[in-house]
């Protein structure tokens, strides 16, 4: 085989625009190959994202749950300190002046004790901090979540 002046072989006649062909070939099989690698690792990427936005969506039925349950529990508590106000009032009414004895003294201790309200909303703060609220695909949903916890 004879040899170029950089001492390679030299490619016989007629032969260049074959290997020109094959590596074009060869360029665009690869290309294909990427592609179908990246659409693959799409296809995955969204399958995880799924299954993240349904462990969100959970989290949230059960952070709403557990915050109603704290609501109603509020409200339990205004309802009592209601009811032991109403005594004291009911007594000043009778009586038209206020007695200042035992019973006075424990109901408006327990009226003066307040309770903190507290907010249950960790997946909340989560998504937000993350930056995971877009994997809420629901619009609606994800403006009413924003809206209410604001």
């Amino acid at each position: 085989m004879e040899k170029n002046k950089t001492g390679k072989p030299a490619l016989p006649n007629g032969n260049t625009g074959r290997y020109f062909k094959y590596a074009i070939g060869e360029i665009i099989l690869v290309v294909i190959g990427i592609l179908i690698a990246l659409q693959i690792n799409n296809w995955k990427q969204k399958q995880v994202n799924q299954q993240n936005e349904i462990l969100y969506l959970n989290n949230l039925k059960k952070d709403l749950t557990n915050q109603i349950i704290e609501i109603d529990n509020q409200i339990n508590y205004e309802t009592r300190l209601l009811l032991e106000s109403e005594v004291i009032i009911k007594r000043f009414e009778k009586d038209n002046v206020i007695i200042i004895d035992t019973l006075l003294i424990g109901t408006v201790n327990r009226i003066a004790d307040r309770r903190t309200f507290n907010t249950i909303n960790p997946t909340y703060v989560e998504l937000i901090n993350t930056g995971n609220m877009t994997l809420i695909s629901d619009n609606s949903f994800k403006n009413q979540l924003i809206s209410y916890h604001q």
